[in-house]
């Protein structure tokens, strides 16, 4: 097992999600910025996924912040931008397993 790997198998439910949102907007090409409010202090790619675990269970951000940050950078680039067609789909209960989360928190 490698590095990354050993990485992820400790991290939690709400963290596994939160890799997978993100490696989906990375490899999209997209880049995410602020917390979908318009806060540019809180810059997802700027951060690690460790610091962005960490920053959701202190409560800086929340998973329907990234949610709606993410999205706005898939809207832009993908829906209205350029063009990449990067996300063939997104999930409809987004909101509602990010809110699950929020909750748990």
């Amino acid at each position: 097992m490698n590095m990354y790997s050993e990485r992820i198998k400790g991290l939690s439910r709400g963290g596994k999600w939160l890799v997978s949102i993100a490696l989906a907007v990375i490899l999209s090409g997209c880049r995410p910025g602020g917390d979908g409010n318009g806060n540019p202090d809180f810059d997802v790619m700027e951060r690690s996924i460790v610091e962005l675990t960490t920053a959701l269970e202190a409560g800086e951000v929340t998973s329907r912040e990234l949610i709606d940050g993410y999205l706005m950078r898939i809207k832009t680039y993908d829906q209205r931008g350029p063009g990449l067609n990067a996300m063939e789909t997104l999930s409809e209960r987004a909101h509602a397993e990010a809110d699950e989360l929020d909750a748990e928190r």
